[in-house]
């Protein structure tokens, strides 16, 4: 009897552990969401960097008005990027693009939670031009 009283309580257990690990890392659930929000993360990453690399040559075009493939092919676009980088992979839906300024951009995302894409993806970013409550990074060229 003693033996299946162990049996018991080590089944017992290990669901125990697999429940609270499973609400520790939130499941397959959060796992897919938190794949999505790096997705996003990786591709307003890229997207600031070639505008802010396009500043910074001698021949420096204007912000384009709308971001496009086309559009950011000159300078150092040019084979980086790709138009899954324009779209949000979940919802197929456009990034959303302003300028500010003559010189100044905000590119926006949709996120599950930005405030953990960030503390997951903390190099991704310049954590100084992120806002998680907005989901959007700002940028200038130089």
């Amino acid at each position: 009897m003693n033996g299946r009283l162990f049996l018991w309580l080590a089944i017992a257990a290990v669901c125990a552990g697999v429940v609270a690990g499973l609400l520790a890392i939130g499941g397959p659930v959060q796992g897919r969401s938190d794949r999505f929000d790096a997705k996003r993360i990786e591709d307003l990453r890229l997207l600031v960097r070639v505008l802010d690399c396009q500043g910074n040559s001698d021949t420096a075009a204007p912000l384009p008005e709308v971001l496009t493939v086309e559009a950011l092919q000159d300078g150092c676009g040019r084979g980086r990027i790709a138009s899954h980088h324009l779209f949000d992979d979940e919802t197929a839906k456009p990034y959303s693009y302003e300028r500010t300024g003559d010189r100044s951009f905000r590119i926006c995302a949709t996120f599950h939670d930005a405030e953990r894409a960030e503390r997951l993806n903390p190099r991704d970013l310049d954590i100084a031009r992120f806002d998680p409550t907005t989901g959007c990074v700002s940028g200038m060229m130089h």
